[in-house]
């Protein structure tokens, strides 16, 4: 029974009401169970009735519910071959429901096992995992937003304190890895970015680690990047949207109290020039308060919640 995906056995239950079952343990459990008798048990029975009677009976009760043996459940028949028609009806569709559910762990465990590499940082891995993925038949876009979430974990993680910055990198340098396997295919398979995202540090500022790791962190949720560097002058933000395409957001970062009247000037400048385009700003000496006082229209205090607020922004 565990082999077959079934933790308990309905009939052990205090009622046999399989879809009320479902509504209070839906999720957590499967279940299995018998079938009406009277409603195959008499005269003019068929094959074809049973047949029905015993599909319906699994489809109101869900993909893993299972019948394995007419010992476990089925009705002793009054009317001769009803016993051995249940019996057949009951072995096809358990053994179709057992081979899909086993089709559906084999074929999750592939993206699964590319999920567990990306937020563990097994960068050497994550390629050949990604290509057995593919092999197996997942779709390049289920396969990058399967690493997509992991990120999103290895964010959240960074936020609570409970990783660090060399943690991240390594995810994201493991991503990467998977990501060079994928973009070959993306385009074939219908698969399409978040947009592109314009990342630098404002003028006068010459920090890129923390920048660069909200670049990492933002491309990782699926957008596509263009960093013009330090030391940015307003303008270059504005030019550089008009020379890319599909620009949806603007990332803009200052690391110094000295450079906050610069990060102003570029935030200004690109709302005069482009109303409509999102702003996210971020950076040691940066507020919420600041960025919604210059008209920006995100804030992220860190990488991990910069990335989560990036798709919040173009998706709103």
């Amino acid at each position: 029974m565990i082999e077959m995906g079934i933790d308990i056995w309905q009939g052990v239950m205090n009622t046999n009401n399989i879809p009320e079952l479902i509504k209070e343990y839906g999720g957590q459990i499967s279940f299995m169970g018998g079938l009406h008798s009277g409603e195959i048990d008499f005269p003019d029975w068929t094959p074809e009735i049973v047949m029905e009677h015993v599909e319906k009976a699994c489809k109101e009760c869900g993909k893993l519910y299972f019948i394995p043996n007419l010992s476990q459940g089925a009705p002793i028949s009054s009317f001769p071959g009803v016993y051995e028609a249940t019996s057949e009806a009951i072995d096809k569709m358990s053994t179709e429901l057992f081979q899909q559910q086993k089709k559906k762990e084999k074929k999750m465990s592939k993206i699964e096992d590319v999920k567990v590499l990306v937020e563990t940082g097994k960068s050497k891995k994550v390629a050949a995992a990604v290509q057995e993925a593919l092999d197996a038949g997942d779709k390049v876009a289920d396969i990058l937003e399967a690493m997509i979430a992991s990120m999103g974990v290895v964010g959240d993680k960074f936020s609570a304190g409970e990783i660090f910055v060399p943690e991240m990198l390594i995810a994201a340098k493991a991503m990467s890895k998977g990501v060079e396997v994928l973009k070959p295919l993306m385009a074939g398979d219908g698969s399409s970015s978040m947009g592109t995202c314009i990342i630098g540090t404002v003028a006068g500022d010459l920090h890129d680690i923390g920048k660069n790791l909200v670049s990492m962190m933002i491309e990782s949720a699926g957008f596509d990047m263009v960093d013009l560097g330090v030391d940015v002058p307003a303008e270059n933000f504005v030019t550089a949207v008009k020379e890319n395409e599909h620009v949806v957001l603007v990332a803009c970062s200052g690391l110094l109290t000295t450079t906050m009247p610069a990060l102003k000037e570029a935030v200004q400048t690109i709302k005069a020039a482009l109303p409509d385009m999102k702003v996210i700003v971020g950076g040691a000496p940066v507020t919420p308060e600041y960025a919604a006082e210059i008209g920006a229209d995100g804030y992220a205090p860190d990488a991990g919640s910069a990335a989560v607020k990036a798709k919040e922004l173009v998706t709103a």
